[in-house]
């Protein structure tokens, strides 16, 4: 619950869904679900609460549910895919670890010496 008078009927997705869900009815096991269904049952678990989540059983379930759940991550990557990447061969830059170890050793030794000049002043 937010304290606030301005925005008082806001309330945590996550909790409300859980007690409006185990009032319906419809309120997932994921751990019954391990012996069923054990990559659902672990993206409920450990994964982002979507509200599919709350379709898989009781009241108003959906067959695509578990697909939809399954599936969430590939449409959140797909506005990231609009165009094809240049693969790493065809990249003119070559990795060079020498100069790389160089350049960041130089770059810790500025910040070290620039902390023991702030703190003698």
């Amino acid at each position: 619950m937010v304290s606030s008078q301005r925005y008082s009927i806001l309330v945590d997705f996550v909790s409300f869904m859980d007690e409006l869900s185990a009032l319906v009815g419809c309120s997932p096991n994921p751990f019954a679900m391990l012996v069923k269904d054990p990559r659902l049952a672990l993206n409920l678990l450990f994964g982002p609460v979507y509200p599919y989540t709350y379709r898989l059983c009781g009241p108003g379930k959906w067959s695509g549910a578990r697909e939809a759940i399954l599936t969430a991550w590939d449409r959140v990557e797909a506005p990231f895919k609009t165009r094809p990447l240049v693969e790493a061969a065809k990249c003119d830059v070559k990795y060079q670890p020498k100069q790389m170890q160089r350049y960041l050793l130089w770059v810790f030794m500025f910040f070290l010496m620039a902390s023991f000049a702030v703190a003698l002043f």
